[in-house]
């Protein structure tokens, strides 16, 4: 009761307010990061648990099963006391103030969930940049649009091995764009292959706007060539890396390794450079050059110069 420690009764209303605040933003964290409705569920009601457990337990207190101590603790008059009822005219203050409070805190909630859903959508969470690498399957005489018409042409896989970009979204989800091999910018001339998601296959999936299938095909949203599993993660770094591709027939066990080009520390450049806003920056010898190279300064450098049998020195 407030009138016999004012001080600890102020602490101990402080301290619930704290508690309301810390769960308020756990409610906030978990419904930003669940992927189904049914785990919010879950979790808001662990959350309500945990934080009802000291009530729980004084109850319990009060009904002797932690023993005569504690019933006599948990009993004293200071948690019989009574509050004298507030005039008409001061509860009526604090209800408004409390419902001001309710609507501030639900339109904070809202604005926040907002935010977030919006940079979800436009894909500002999702890794900008990443590295793939393909099978060596080979798909004999496909079919590839060119300037003079469809052609058959023989496809090698492991030809789409590089780097892929985020370029917009799709369906909700980015879009991955090929680079050039030779700087990893964007093709001037050429047309990249694209990663994406697709509702209608349910998956991820490869294409190229210029490889068919079958001429029927020509009309499909998603004409792919490789698919992942039926998924509905947002992350394609998190679906499974066994992918169906497509042989001439519908092949299965193809392996699709996807890795983010974005480091957070030296230990993703394999400790042979240092991680510098988010770029691997690879160690330098004495003469300059690098030591190793590839994003993550996984390959170690070649050798710049060759003696040839008759004394000549070619350097790269």
């Amino acid at each position: 009761a407030p009138d016999l420690k004012f001080r600890r009764f102020i602490f101990c209303a402080i301290i619930r307010i704290i508690m309301g605040y810390l769960f308020y933003l756990n409610m906030f964290t978990v419904v930003a990061q669940a992927d189904r409705v049914i785990d919010i569920f879950y979790d808001v009601m662990a959350l309500q648990f945990l934080q009802q457990v000291d009530d729980i337990a004084f109850k319990l207190a009060k009904w002797d099963v932690f023993g005569k101590k504690m019933k006599r603790a948990s009993t004293r008059k200071c948690f019989r006391a009574e509050f004298e009822k507030l005039p008409f005219a001061r509860r009526k203050k604090v209800s408004i103030f409390v419902k001001v409070l309710y609507i501030i805190n639900l339109c904070a909630m809202m604005i926040g969930l907002t935010i977030i859903s919006l940079k979800q959508h436009s894909g500002e969470f999702q890794c900008g940049s990443i590295s793939v690498v393909f099978d060596d399957h080979i798909w004999e005489n496909a079919l590839v649009n060119s300037p003079d018409g469809v052609e058959e042409m023989d496809l090698i896989y492991s030809y789409f091995n590089g780097v892929y970009v985020k370029n917009g979204t799709h369906d909700g989800r980015p879009v991955y764009t090929e680079q050039n091999k030779f700087d990893d910018e964007r093709y001037e001339h050429k047309i990249g292959a694209k990663i994406q998601y697709c509702n209608e296959e349910k998956a991820w999936v490869f294409m190229h706007e210029n490889i068919r299938k079958d001429i029927n095909t020509a009309k499909s949203d998603c004409p792919w060539l490789l698919r992942s599993p039926d998924t509905k993660s947002f992350n394609l770094l998190e679906v499974d890396s066994t992918w169906a591709i497509w042989t001439g027939i519908i092949t299965t066990g193809a392996t699709f390794q996807a890795t983010c080009n974005t480091c957070d520390s030296e230990a993703e450049c394999n400790y042979h450079g240092t991680c510098t806003e988010g770029v691997c920056d690879c160690d330098l010898e004495v003469d300059g050059y690098a030591k190793y190279a590839g994003i993550h300064c996984q390959f170690p450098r070649p050798c710049l110069r060759v003696n040839g049998t008759k004394g000549d020195v070619w350097d790269i």
